[in-house]
């Protein structure tokens, strides 16, 4: 567990140790996460996966032309490079071919995700028409439908709180944008989530990290 998020630690500090461009060269800031497809690589050919947000770092995998649906999760000091999961790990592609999906605003609330944490093992799926089914150990799928939600008031889009409802009981969570480990794997995520149900048992808190899934 500690190791996963030694080695994510470790792929952060490589990105930051390129260090910051100068600022009239740097293209402004995503707001991450968000869905990308990759433009302008021509069949046949394909985007490349780094270790690191360099164009002499060693490959660790592909992207063909036609890949859609890409989620970055950050980006180097000079927002050039997009920090992705690579099969399970962290790897990094050109932000220069990568073009945000059409139709999307990521200022909404994150409607689609899929979340989970680990020990106890937990998922939350964030479906169409506000809905949210949540899964654990303790006992049946609940299915939720959402109520309530807004960015903060004070940070604005960097954090969501809201409110969930089903018939037996009621639910609340934070989600932050930033960068988040499972403590499991090295696949960085780039949002975290505390999920709080209350219901006739009592109150319990779960806390995990969530990709966007459309």
């Amino acid at each position: 567990m500690a190791g996963a998020a030694r080695a994510l630690a470790a792929t952060l500090l490589l990105a930051l140790a390129a260090g910051p461009a100068a600022a009239d060269e740097s293209p402004p800031p995503p707001l991450l996460p968000e869905l990308f497809d990759v433009v302008d690589v021509e069949p046949g050919d394909v985007l490349n996966i780094r270790e690191a947000p360099s164009a002499k770092s060693a490959i660790i995998g592909t992207l063909p032309p036609d890949a859609r649906r890409i989620e970055v999760v950050g980006t180097d000091p000079t927002h050039r490079w997009g920090l992705i999961d690579a099969g399970g790990r962290a790897g990094w592609v050109s932000m220069r071919y990568l073009t945000p999906r059409a139709g999307r605003d990521p200022r909404r609330f994150p409607e689609h995700l899929v979340c989970h944490g680990t020990e106890p093992f937990w998922t939350l799926e964030f479906g169409a028409g506000g809905t949210v089914a949540l899964e654990t150990p303790e006992g049946t799928p609940r299915l939720y439908r959402l109520s309530w939600a807004e960015p903060s008031a004070n940070i604005g889009l960097a954090a969501w709180g809201a409110s969930f409802d089903d018939a037996s009981g009621r639910a609340s969570a934070v989600i932050r944008r930033g960068l988040c480990s499972d403590g499991m794997s090295d696949r960085p995520f780039g949002l975290a989530i505390d999920w709080i149900a209350e219901d006739a048992p009592g109150r319990r808190l779960y806390s995990g990290c969530c990709s966007l899934t459309r």
